[in-house]
């Protein structure tokens, strides 16, 4: 084994594993607000017919795009993790409740999964890999030396 890979497999850490994984949430919650804004009668097929549904679905999607993109890069994780919980949390009630566990899809059970992640997220923020870690590092630094000079 090189030196390379016995550095790169020092680096893999459980922490760097909840990073990946944050990191492909957001991807995940990104590219489905997108779906949601090119197809929003998607979401207004489940949800109850009123002239608000139209908004409805914009705001799900708008908040999927952007707080999926702010999840996947870290920035204001706990903050971005928190805003998907309530959408992602009606989804589960409003349309993947009724089919029950063990569905050939299995989307109840994902979603499930989707929300316990966001959950964790925004309880505990993100790791080392990310924009929330480089400004903490940056403030501090800044703290540093402005008692230093």
């Amino acid at each position: 084994m090189n030196a390379t890979t016995r550095t790169m497999l020092r680096h893999l850490t459980p922490e760097r594993g909840f990073d990946l994984i944050r990191i492909y949430l957001g991807i995940g919650l990104t590219v489905r607000g997108v779906l949601f804004l090119m197809n929003p009668d998607w979401i207004t097929n489940f949800m109850a017919t009123s002239g608000q549904d139209q908004l409805a679905a914009r705001l799900i999607a708008l908040g999927h795009i952007a707080g999926g993109a702010l999840l996947g890069v870290g920035l204001f994780t706990r903050f971005a993790a928190a805003i998907q919980v309530v959408p992602v949390f009606g989804a589960l009630v409003m349309l993947h409740s009724h089919e029950g566990l063990a569905s050939q899809n299995q989307s109840l059970e994902f979603s499930a999964l989707v929300l316990i992640m966001l959950i964790f997220f925004a309880c505990f923020g993100a790791g080392q890999w990310s924009l929330d870690e480089q400004r903490r590092a940056h403030r501090a630094g800044a703290t540093r030396s402005s008692f230093s000079g």
